[in-house]
């Protein structure tokens, strides 16, 4: 969305992820991937977001250095295929 202009979007519908995923199971690396990417939708949005951006990176980090072995294994699996 960050590319068409419109990253407020971006932000609403990774709020809208976060509201989806299930509390049944260990989460936190998708957690920490989505976090990364409300990061740097953030940054595109101006240096006002700054300390909105540093928050969301260090939750990433954290996050993902509290996911398991099969937390971070089925998000792998989950994770869209992202072409540069």
């Amino acid at each position: 969305m960050r590319s068409l202009g419109h990253p407020d979007v971006g932000l609403r519908l990774m709020n809208l992820a976060f509201n989806q995923l299930p509390t049944d199971r260990h989460r936190n690396a998708v957690c920490a991937m989505l976090w990364s990417l409300r990061a740097r939708t953030l940054a595109g949005m101006g240096i006002s977001y700054l300390p909105e951006i540093r928050s969301a990176v260090d939750l990433s980090f954290d996050l993902y250095a509290n996911a398991t072995d099969d937390d971070v294994a089925g998000s792998i699996a989950a994770s869209p295929v992202v072409q540069s």
